[in-house]
């Protein structure tokens, strides 16, 4: 099938929305790509902030002129939009009356609770297939007026969530008693500090932590993110791989879920009905919930790491040996559009 897809990713970046339309081409389809990076970093840090606050003027212009010029030219099947903030709700209007395609989005983001923009809940009813990962989003999408919302899981990308080989991960930056990897938020610090209280090993990485405003963490910040390959080596070098919620959306899994256990890693969760059904406790992850188990069992596997490793492996090969990875969901989603309108034709 032609597939028109559209999404904002750096080329090379390892970025979930590329990984996506990689696994569309995998698949055997013939994929165009609209990259709309260029376009949402127009006009730089500040007269850019305008059109990016308020998702006006020229920029956004330009984001649908593209797409309609494309369908024409490329008379897709399927126009694929990955967290479509952007796209008006005209736009695939015009497109689906032009060239008779379908549309699909996809966002693994709360993008009604969280992410919410005016033109993506105006567009939500021209969506053939909603895809999200947030079970408790999908009443709202049908609300908005979405006829097929499927929800499906997180997922790990194999291509980059792999276990590195071992002179990758021996490295001082990697091989730490505990790593987290996200942005700061003010939750965080109540599970993290108590670990370095405890004088267990800390790595964090990701952004927004210079606003941390307590001495407690600082040694373990490392004050940057991390993608591709040493994404990969960080999780796989520390001996417990932290996986912590955000209260401010009613998470029970996340992308490092999956991707803790996918590098390698001993994934160490708070406990959600959602992580127990993705991993076993105690034989293919740990889970806790509250402060005091996090650190009580950090202790414990610290000191045992053969059960430790036992279970890291175990974890690793329930990823392996489930549709718990992007392929796999990109496949599902294509199989459920065909099921839904070329069965029916």
């Amino acid at each position: 099938m032609k597939i028109l897809y559209v999404a904002s990713f750096t080329p090379g970046s390892f970025e979930n929305a590329e990984m996506r339309m990689k696994a569309l081409e995998d698949l055997g389809h013939d994929v165009l790509a609209l990259n709309t990076s260029p376009y949402l970093t127009w006009g730089g840090r500040w007269l850019g902030f305008v059109f990016r606050r308020w998702m006006m003027g020229h920029p956004f212009q330009v984001i649908q002129e593209r797409i309609l010029q494309d369908v024409r030219h490329f008379q897709p099947e399927i126009l694929w939009v990955d967290k479509g903030r952007w796209i008006c709700a005209d736009t695939l209007q015009k497109a689906k009356s032009e060239a008779g395609l379908r549309c699909i989005h996809y966002t693994p983001d709360p993008a009604l609770i969280f992410h919410q923009s005016r033109h993506f809940v105006q567009a939500l009813p021209y969506y053939d297939i909603v895809v999200t990962t947030k079970s408790y989003e999908v009443d709202l999408y049908r609300s908005y007026g979405c006829r097929d919302v499927l929800l499906k899981r997180s997922t790990y990308e194999r291509r980059v969530h792999m276990v590195p080989d071992r002179e990758s991960v021996e490295r001082p930056e990697f091989l730490v008693d505990s790593v987290f990897i996200g942005n700061y938020g003010l939750h965080r610090e109540l599970f993290l500090e108590p670990l370095v209280e405890a004088s267990i090993g800390l790595s964090i990485w990701g952004w927004g932590w210079d606003r941390y405003p307590s001495s407690t963490l600082r040694s373990s910040i490392r004050y940057q993110g991390i993608i591709g390959p040493r994404y990969a080596c960080a999780l796989n070098g520390a001996r417990l791989g932290l996986g912590l919620l955000s209260p401010l959306v009613p998470d029970q899994s996340t992308t490092r879920t999956i991707e803790i256990p996918a590098c390698g890693g001993f994934l160490l969760a708070q406990r959600t009905p959602e992580h127990l059904s993705l991993f076993e406790e105690g034989k293919e992850a740990e889970f806790f919930s509250s402060a005091k188990e996090l650190v009580d069992k950090a202790r414990y596997y610290l000191a045992h790491p053969q059960e430790r490793d036992r279970i890291a492996a175990a974890g690793h090969l329930r990823c392996v040996n489930s549709p718990y990875d992007n392929d796999s969901c990109v496949r599902e989603i294509i199989e459920h559009y065909q099921r839904t309108f070329l069965c029916s034709k």
